[in-house]
């Protein structure tokens, strides 16, 4: 059975083979410091490990190629950014943006260093801001040509993935990127109106960035993000703030024939009954408690496994850094969850350390669980 053959029929809820096992994907700190740079197609063949391959490309630049993709930072015809670095030095580089509309500038800093990026100061200040992302805000642009040879490249290394534009996969947390997470609840509970026609509007962009990918071969989007999470929110606010605009994504990704994973990296457990109402197709990333989660494996699997396919539950921290009880982690989550099929093993998110070798016996031990 090849990788591809092997997460697709776990993804279905069924049983291939043996375990898969994957990761969320190489950062490219990792790949630099312990792979000389290879890239991810390099990195998932040297393991012979079944592949998430992340990939988008882009016929629209943002102005700081470096920084992670954002819609905000791409130029449009009125929607016009200027950049300057506020700092550079060996930890970090601090970049700030201007953000120029006819009806005003918004300002917006982020901070860069060689593992991640992420918003310093957020763009939205004034409520009426959010109708100027509505009417000034381009959409940048798939290249589907791009992406299709990338699936080509992949051949059956596994499965073609990406997020759901503009930060992450939700519609909520788009929102937390554009104005702040703890400004989100509190708007929320103080001004549902206004929280609930933000969310429209970046709905309605998403929609729009799903009609986009018409003739692109992706297997699965990532819907969601980890300010939906329980570490986060409440069960009543994720109920209320996400699954009815997350579920629309997910419907409208359907209609396209990709497959939707809901990424809820944190707890997760007193939402369980709520995410199986996104309509994904899969559920990430079950943190352990050892990775500040609260996964419950067993009950995850009692109360979604019916509906969608698992992904994650490994401890990357003791797994692949430290080498710890590889093995007896692997054989816990597939007697909690796996044993039964619709499982597919990975690290329970991103990570920047991790041992080869610690890899690899991760990879061999699940390919000795077979179904």
């Amino acid at each position: 059975m090849t990788h591809r053959e092997r997460l697709l029929i776990a993804l279905e809820g069924g049983k291939p083979d043996h375990l898969p096992a994957t990761i969320h994907g190489w950062m490219d700190y990792w790949r630099n410091k312990y792979m000389n740079g290879a890239d991810q197609f390099e990195a998932y063949r040297y393991f012979d490990m079944d592949a998430q391959i992340f990939y988008f490309s882009w016929l629209d630049e943002p102005v700081v190629p470096a920084m992670y993709f954002t819609g905000d930072l791409v130029p449009g015809p009125d929607w016009r950014i200027a950049c300057r670095v506020l700092k550079d030095d060996e930890v970090s580089t601090v970049y700030e943006f201007e953000i120029r509309t006819p009806e005003g500038t918004l300002t917006k800093t982020m901070e860069k260093t060689d593992k991640m990026a992420w918003v310093t100061e957020y763009p939205i200040k004034h409520k009426e801001q959010i109708h100027w992302i509505r009417k000034y805000m381009p959409l940048p642009r798939p290249d589907i040509a791009d992406i299709n040879r990338a699936f080509e490249r992949m051949r059956d290394q596994g499965i073609l993935r990406a997020g759901i534009f503009n930060h992450q996969g939700g519609c909520w947390q788009d929102a937390c990127n554009y104005v702040g997470t703890q400004r989100m609840i509190v708007e929320a509970h103080e001004d549902p109106a206004w929280a609930h026609e933000f969310l429209k509007i970046i709905l309605d962009y998403k929609l729009r960035f799903v009609e986009s990918l018409r003739g692109a071969r992706i297997d699965m989007l990532e819907n969601g993000g980890g300010d939906g999470s329980m570490s986060v929110i409440s069960p009543k606010l994720f109920s209320e703030y996400c699954v009815p605009y997350d579920r629309q994504v997910t419907e409208a990704l359907r209609r396209e024939g990709i497959k939707v994973v809901y990424h809820t990296c944190g707890k997760m457990m007193a939402q369980l009954h709520l995410i199986a109402g996104t309509g994904a197709d899969a559920s990430e990333t079950l943190t352990p408690a050892t990775m500040h989660g609260d996964a419950d494996l067993r009950r995850m699997k009692d109360v979604l496994g019916r509906e969608m396919c698992l992904i994650g539950g490994f401890d990357q921290q003791a797994g692949f850094e430290r080498g710890v009880n590889i093995r007896a982690q692997i054989a816990n989550i597939w007697e909690q969850a796996a044993s039964s099929g619709g499982f597919i093993m990975g690290a329970s998110d991103h990570f920047f350390e991790g041992e080869p070798e610690h890899i690899r016996e991760y990879v061999e031990a699940a390919r000795e669980l077979r179904y």
